[in-house]
C-alpha cells in the first residue's frame, strides 16, 4: 500500500459523513450533532447502521493485513507514540457489499466519560482482498491521531478510561455505515520501547516541559513506531488530503 498517500495536515475539520436520515441510527446521530452534546447525551451515539454495507472496525498492528481481530465494546486498545511525538490509536478495517475503490471513511474518538472528541482521522484508500476471507475487503494500519493542540498532555486523559470510536463509511455509488465501539484504553502500548514508554507514562504527571522531552524521545528513537504503516499523519485522502485536521 502506497504510505505516499498519507499527510499530515492542520486543517478544518470536515462536516461528519452523514447516513441517510431513515428513522433509526441516522435521526440518532442527527440530534447528537445537533447538541447532544451540550446537553451531555453520548449515550444517544450507541447506534449501528448500513445501507447494503456492511463495516466493522478492529486491531491494526501492523503495515499488513495479517492478525486481525474486530473490536468489542470493553476490549483494549493502547495508545501508541508516534515518531513525530504525536500519540495515536491503530484500527484496522474489514467489510464488504461496496466497492473497495476508494470509500471515504471518517473516525472520530471520544471520550466517553463527556463525549469530547480526543481523537480524528479521515481517509480514502482503496482496500484490498482480505487474505484470510476472500467474501471482504480489508485496510490495516490505521491512525487516529489524538488532539494536542492545546495540550501534550491530552493523551493522559484517556489512560485508564473508555473511548467511544465513531466511524462513518460511504462510498460514491450511495452506500454508507455507521459503526461505533467503545473501548477500553488501559496505557501506553506495551511493545513500546522501554524507556519511551516510561517518559511518555512519567509525563502525565509533569508539565509541558516533561511531555516535550517525550515527544523529542519519539522523535529520534530507532525503534520509533514500529506498528504502524502510516508515516504520522491524521488523515489519508488520495483525492482531496486538505479534507483532515
Amino acid at each position: 500500500m502506497a504510505t505516499a498517500l498519507f499527510a499530515l495536515c492542520a486543517c478544518t475539520t470536515p462536516p461528519p459523513v452523514e447516513p441517510p436520515d431513515d428513522g433509526g441510527c441516522g435521526s440518532r446521530v442527527r440530534a447528537f450533532a445537533d447538541g447532544g452534546l451540550e446537553r451531555n447525551e453520548c449515550p444517544v451515539l450507541a447506534c449501528d447502521g448500513d445501507n447494503g454495507m456492511s463495516f466493522v472496525i478492529g486491531t491494526g498492528r501492523d503495515g499488513t493485513t495479517q492478525g486481525y481481530a474486530p473490536l468489542r465494546d470493553g476490549d483494549p486498545l493502547y495508545v501508541i507514540p508516534g515518531e513525530q511525538g504525536l500519540q495515536h490509536l491503530l484500527v484496522g478495517f474489514r467489510g464488504r457489499g461496496f466497492d473497495g475503490r476508494l470509500p471515504l471513511v471518517q473516525v472520530r474518538a471520544r471520550r466517553a466519560s463527556d463525549c469530547v472528541e480526543v481523537g480524528y482521522t479521515r481517509f480514502r484508500l482503496t482496500f484490498e482482498p482480505d487474505p484470510e476471507d476472500s467474501t471482504q475487503l480489508a485496510i490495516p494500519g490505521i491512525r487516529v491521531v489524538l488532539d494536542d493542540e492545546v495540550d501534550r498532555r491530552e493523551y493522559c486523559t484517556i489512560l485508564g478510561r473508555d473511548v467511544i470510536l465513531v466511524v462513518d463509511a460511504s462510498t460514491p455509488e450511495g452506500k454508507w455505515a455507521h459503526r461505533e465501539v467503545r473501548v477500553r484504553v488501559p496505557d501506553i502500548d506495551p511493545s513500546t520501547r522501554a524507556e519511551l514508554r516510561e517518559a511518555w507514562l512519567n509525563a502525565c504527571g509533569r508539565g509541558d516541559s516533561g511531555v516535550r522531552d517525550a515527544g523529542d524521545a519519539s522523535a529520534n528513537a530507532d525503534a520509533g513506531d514500529a506498528s504502524a504503516n502510516t508515516d504520522g499523519g491524521s488523515a489519508s485522502d488520495a483525492s482531496d488530503s486538505g479534507d483532515a485536521r
